[in-house]
């Protein structure tokens, strides 16, 4: 090929010797077009398709949570698999747990809760759910330590009162189990983050009072009174707290005021009634006058023989009088070395009654004011009598009430043991 004809084929070929270069950059732009068309429908696909995914499992969710509410948890913890079909979330697998556990299926729901602690052991409404579980399943000792990692636990809303909740249902928890001081124990510690709140005040109270502990109780009754003067729950709790500790004339200024405002509370009522009657029948009572003094033994002494022999009667036995002796009957002789096994018998109550009967006639000659002043203790003397004269009334007959019910708390509230 001549110089001529190598000069034809460059120019043919253009810079670079490269044939047709405005052709060539076309096609790769339209290459690249359709890479970023597809790439974008299918990301468009991808996100509407998760977007998709993610709405089913808001609907099957939100599902579950009506039927939760409905009381079907059944139902609930279908739709909440539904949702986890769709999505992976933490709120749908912590509902799936708690629909499992309220249907009865505590090792599903277990299992599930447990997955979820591995991953945030701190959290407070996880803790509080295994406290829940455990104590369903009677595992006591782990309820316990769940409900006390709650209490100290992360909590995303609302931690102070989320943490008052818990202690509350821990209490409650160990109420009634029987565990009266650790009952007491944790709602000591409830009452230093105590809002100013009277009901929340009450509440504790009243927790106080089935823990055993009316000191307590009345101390927080009292705290709701100052937040609010005419709280009604806290009056008639702090009048029922007061006649607990003995503190009559407290009682007495609380359930006034309670009655007062609701004279159609029964139990309010009764409690008010015996606590006017102990304020009225007590002998013991300091600074009372001699002669009233000498009445309220009197009055005291007659009550409690009216009882007995009420009592008495019921059982085919007349009080006021001496049993009859009966022959004793003979007494088969036993081999020598050998041991009766006839027990032996209780006397016989009409002897128990009539006695105690005739204890109580026979103080009826000290109910003077002078023998009273020569002996101070002839009071408690006779309180003490009474005292075994209602006990014994009431074991064989049932409980005192009115005025036998105020002698033995006046028995009780000086500390006079019957004889």
């Amino acid at each position: 090929m001549d110089h001529a004809d190598s000069e034809t084929v460059a120019d043919s070929l253009g810079d670079g010797g490269r044939l047709f270069p405005g052709k060539s950059s076309a096609v790769l732009i339209g290459l690249g077009v359709v890479v970023v068309v597809l790439f974008v429908v299918t990301t468009f696909a991808a996100g509407a398709y998760h977007r998709m995914q993610a709405r089913l499992g808001r609907d099957w969710f939100q599902r579950g949570q009506a039927e939760m509410r409905a009381g079907n948890a059944v139902g609930a913890s279908i739709d909440f698999r539904n949702a986890l079909a769709y999505a992976r979330n933490r709120n749908y697998l912590l509902s799936l747990a708690q629909a499992l556990a309220e249907i009865g299926d505590y090792p599903e729901a277990r299992g599930y809760l447990l997955s979820l602690w591995d991953e945030q052991p701190g959290d407070g409404v996880l803790n509080l759910e295994l406290a829940r579980l455990a104590a369903r399943t009677g595992q006591t000792s782990e309820a316990v330590r769940y409900y006390q990692n709650a209490i100290y636990g992360v909590w995303s809303a609302n931690p102070t009162e989320q943490r008052q909740a818990v202690r509350f249902e821990l209490a409650d928890y160990l109420l009634k189990l029987g565990d009266d001081p650790g009952a007491e124990s944790d709602l000591i510690a409830l009452v230093q983050e105590l809002p100013p709140d009277a009901a929340t005040h009450a509440k504790v109270a009243d927790l106080f009072s089935l823990a055993g502990d009316p000191n307590r109780a009345l101390q927080q009754y009292e705290q709701a009174l100052k937040i609010s003067r005419g709280f009604y729950p806290a009056l008639v709790g702090a009048g029922e707290a007061a006649f607990s500790l003995h503190d009559y004339m407290l009682a007495k200024r609380y359930l006034d005021r309670a009655t007062r405002q609701n004279p159609s509370d029964t139990k309010a009522s009764d409690t008010l009634r015996l606590t006017n009657m102990i304020l009225d029948m007590d002998p013991l009572k300091p600074r009372l006058l001699w002669s009233e003094r000498v009445r309220r033994l009197n009055a005291a002494r007659l009550q409690a023989m009216a009882r007995l022999k009420a009592c008495a009667e019921s059982k085919g036995i007349d009080a006021t009088q001496p049993p009859t002796p009966t022959p004793a009957a003979p007494v088969a002789p036993t081999p020598q070395g050998t041991a009766s096994t006839t027990p032996p018998t209780d006397a016989p109550p009409q002897q128990d009654f009539t006695g105690e009967y005739a204890k109580l006639q026979a103080l009826r000659s000290q109910m003077q004011e002078r023998k009273l002043r020569e002996n101070p203790d002839l009071a408690e003397d006779v309180i003490a009598e009474v005292a075994a004269a209602e006990s014994m009334a009431s074991s064989a007959c049932g409980p005192a009430t009115g005025a036998d019910r105020a002698l033995q708390l006046i028995a009780d509230l000086h500390g006079v043991t019957a004889q």
